[in-house]
């Protein structure tokens, strides 16, 4: 005992020592951490000042690119609106021009046409004169002469002023104003001309008689003077047009000319206007670019900031695991010194427990371990990462400052080509360019400095860690070697315990065959009770037809006795179903107790080996039934499951088929089974009516529903009720007959509804508590009983619900049922349902409609 109580007092100074180490270790990463903050803070500080001033120059440089970019827009659109008013007056001066030569063609038109009525009319007087002069002779002769010669000549004055005047019409077309009133003067000079040969002919005619030889000569000297006048005129008049021409085709040229240059002009204003916008958008996406990458460099720093936290927060949870690694180790010095104290005095179950002790402590050990070592590959992986983050940091940073230089030189090219006057010195900008790189520069050394010895410092760090860790690996070692006989011993007890589980095993598969054997036999007596209501339901069918004729007095006692003959069946079926429900209660009870009790020896034997192999294993909270079945036998709790949580068991059934509607395809609903991929699709035929009023619709639902409800089978109740009553009471007219029969034959009816209904209930329940295999077997064939029996509680109604026609309801939730809906009748439904649906929904239109 002495030796403990020293042992424990150095023990604790040990402790306290080593309390005292870690404070000052713990101060001391505290005073490098600070450091390290300020470090970074400062580093901060810098990067942000650049950023600044690079964002100060970027915005001064995008400034003067915008200013000369305006001047130049200017610029253009002064040139360009010169263009346009050069443009405007050429295209008045042509269109001026066109109108003018157009009106002269159409004067020229009018004049030729009056010259040709004056021709004519000429003609005409020549005609004439030749007519009077037939009868003079030899005067007469000469006179033919001359006027021969005259016309003649008059015909070849004619034709050539016609193609003069048509050579002048193609050139006029192309002449100016100024000149067209000296042509129209010349033409007027021309007709006086005319007008004076009319009258000298006409003398001429007057003279013929007295002067016929001096009037022949002096009118041939007159003519040919005229002639030779005329001659010169036209000529003067034809060179000074084609001169005219001439200029004005020079002129004309000069104008395409200059207009071709101007366009010329235009379009190459226009592609430097195009160069330079395109420019103007270059800049502007590389500003966008560079803003986007000011963000991205701003949003890293801030990434670096959060790493450098979540740093801190991994450097003291690694303090914190040293702190819990140094108390597990002295804690476990302290067990072995008291093993090496107590091994002659313990027994074998004390030291089974210390070995327990040891074992769990060696495995948080081992837990702490492996969580060191997690700790120190995050570490050098964020470590990595950040060396590439400054890495691409830097090639960044380069290719930032030569993309500014490059906008430096594309900028002074520009300012220099654009305004040769606005010459400006930009070695200031290149001056502070290169100080803001160089002092970049300067402070990424210092960071990768300050970075490379702070790695240094973390690899010492991790090496003296990793010893550490090799030493405690070599001590588990030693111990694990120590407690490998005791597994052995574990080993062999878990064989034990699993060929005990194997036979378990075994009796639980002999209980599901006789489970199984017991359900065959369920199903086919169901399937005989089925069978014998079938029957009996044909009988009854088969009596009601023989009576639908009018009753006769002899057969009221046969069918009396049919009626207690089939009353007595059916509480015969009622009590052997009760047998059998009770036959399967008892049945689930043992096989509930049997489930619960294999359960809990499982867990034990489940809670034994864990404690013997000292491992904590997490246990799965649900297992499947299915799974502990053998594949060689069928089970019939294939599709449920149990689970086990928090020890209560509970099933949890899949349906086998899945019924699914959609609103807009009411005429069709889904249908999938459980393992089917497919789902299978079945249409609902339904009658088509057409659509009326809802007066004419309500009308024709009271009719309807009076025919409907007057089946055959009511009918012949009807008249077995009046037969009985006739026989106790004395006959009454038909009024008191017709209203005396609904309220008596309401009752006994009822009663017999509701045993067949309780019945119904009973079953419905203890089916939805039995297995899924057996449920769904059971709930089509009770489906088939359900149905039957709705059938009959809908033909004794029916005489209720003529008095109770506004408050019909559509549905009726009973619990008697295990599905509301059945299999077989949904997809072939009669016509009479159907026919009560379409009248359902009629009137639910007419309410809206009003």
């Amino acid at each position: 005992m002495k030796q403990l109580v020293s042992e424990q007092h150095l023990s604790q100074t040990e402790v306290e020592e080593l309390r005292k180490k870690l404070q000052v270790q713990e101060n001391t990463s505290q005073k490098q951490l600070d450091e390290l903050q300020a470090h970074l803070e400062s580093q901060q500080e810098a990067s942000k000042q650049e950023v600044d001033e690079l964002m100060r120059t970027l915005q001064e440089q995008t400034q003067a690119s915008e200013k000369q970019v305006e001047q130049l827009d200017e610029k253009l659109q002064q040139q360009e609106l010169l263009s346009k008013q050069q443009l405007e007056n050429l295209e008045q001066e042509l269109s001026e021009e066109k109108e003018a030569s157009r009106k002269q063609l159409e004067d020229l038109k009018q004049k030729l046409r009056n010259q040709e009525e004056a021709a004519e009319e000429l003609k005409a007087d020549l005609k004439e004169a030749q007519c009077n002069n037939m009868t003079i002779s030899s005067t007469s002769e000469d006179l033919k002469r001359l006027n021969a010669d005259l016309q003649a000549e008059v015909s070849s004055i004619i034709k050539e002023k016609d193609g003069q005047m048509e050579k002048k019409l193609a050139e006029l077309e192309k002449a100016s104003s100024h000149r067209e009133a000296e042509l129209q003067k010349k033409l007027q000079e021309m007709e006086g001309q005319v007008t004076s040969l009319q009258k000298s002919l006409q003398e001429a005619k007057e003279r013929r008689e007295e002067e016929e030889s001096q009037a022949a000569q002096e009118t041939r000297r007159r003519e040919a003077e005229r002639r030779r006048e005329l001659l010169a005129v036209a000529h003067e008049a034809i060179d000074q047009k084609d001169a005219e021409l001439e200029k004005r085709a020079q002129e004309i040229s000069r104008l395409k000319e200059k207009s071709q240059q101007d366009s010329e002009k235009i379009e190459s204003l226009s592609r430097e206007l195009h160069r330079k916008d395109e420019d103007s958008s270059d800049l502007r996406e590389k500003l966008a670019d560079y803003k986007k990458q000011i963000q991205q460099v701003q949003k890293e720093i801030s990434t670096m900031r959060e790493e450098e936290k979540v740093l801190r927060q991994k450097l003291t949870d690694m303090e914190k695991s040293k702190k819990q690694l140094q108390s597990d180790i002295a804690t476990r010095d302290r067990t072995i010194q008291q093993l090496k104290v107590d091994q002659s005095n313990t027994k074998s179950d004390q030291t089974l427990e210390l070995y327990q002790k040891a074992c769990k402590d060696l495995k948080a050990k081992e837990n702490v371990m492996e969580s060191m070592r997690l700790a120190l590959t995050e570490q050098e992986d964020t470590q990595e990462q950040m060396e590439q983050v400054l890495e691409e940091k830097l090639t960044e940073i380069q290719e930032l400052s030569s993309e500014v230089e490059k906008l430096k030189g594309m900028i002074l090219q520009q300012n220099r080509g654009n305004d040769a006057h606005q010459r400006v010195d930009p070695s200031e900008d290149f001056r502070l360019a290169k100080e803001a790189a160089s002092q970049a520069q300067e402070s990424l050394k210092m960071l990768t400095e300050k970075h490379q010895a702070e790695r240094r410092k973390w690899l010492e760090e991790r090496l003296s860690l990793i010893g550490q860790a090799k030493e405690a690996e070599e001590k588990r070692n030693q111990e694990m070697r120590k407690f490998a006989e005791d597994r052995e011993r574990c080993t062999r007890q878990q064989s034990n315990l699993e060929s005990q589980l194997v036979e378990k095993e075994k009796t639980m598969e002999n209980w599901r065959k006789e489970r199984d054997t017991l359900v065959s036999s369920l199903e086919v007596q169901l399937k005989k009770l089925l069978f014998n209501q079938a029957e009996k339901d044909k009988l009854i069918q088969e009596l009601r037809v023989q009576n639908s004729q009018p009753p006769r007095e002899v057969n009221d006692g046969g069918v009396g006795a049919s009626v207690t003959r089939l009353q007595a069946a059916l509480a015969e079926k009622e009590a052997e179903i009760q047998q059998l429900k009770e036959a399967l209660e008892a049945s689930a009870a043992k096989q509930d107790g049997l489930v619960t009790q294999t359960k809990n020896n499982v867990f034990a034997e489940k809670s034994k080996d864990e404690s013997v192999n000292m491992r904590p294993e997490r246990t799965s909270n649900r297992a499947s039934v299915s799974s502990q079945s053998s594949t060689g036998f069928p089970s019939v709790l294939e599709s449920s499951e149990i689970s086990t949580e928090n020890g209560k068991t509970s099933r949890f059934p899949r349906p086998e088929l899945e019924i699914s509607f959609s609103p807009l395809q009411p005429n069709r609903m889904a249908l999938r089974r459980q393992g089917e991929d497919s789902a299978v699709t079945v249409k609902i035929t339904r009658t088509a009516a057409r659509k009326r009023k809802s007066g004419e619709m309500e009308k024709s639902y009271l009719f309807r529903r009076t025919k409907r409800r007057a089946t055959p089978e009511e009918e012949v109740e009807a008249e077995n009720r009046r037969n009985t009553r006739s026989k106790l009471t004395p006959k009454l007219t038909p009024q008191k007959e017709e209203i005396s029969s609904p309220a008596g034959s309401h009752d006994p009816h009822s009663s017999i509804q509701g045993k067949k209904e309780g019945t119904l209930q009973k079953i419905g329940g203890f089916l939805q508590s039995s297995p899924t295999l057996l449920g769904t077997k059971a709930k089509k064939m009770m489906s088939l009983v359900s149905s039957r029996v709705e059938t009959d509680s809908a033909a004794t109604s029916s005489s209720l619900l003529l008095r109770t026609k506004n408050k019909r309801k559509l549905f009726r939730p009973e619990i008697s049922g295990p599905m509301e809906m059945p299999a077989h009748p949904i997809i072939s439904q009669d016509t009479e349902e159907r026919e009560s649906d379409n009248q359902i929904k009629r009137r639910l239109r007419s309410k809206k409609a009003k």
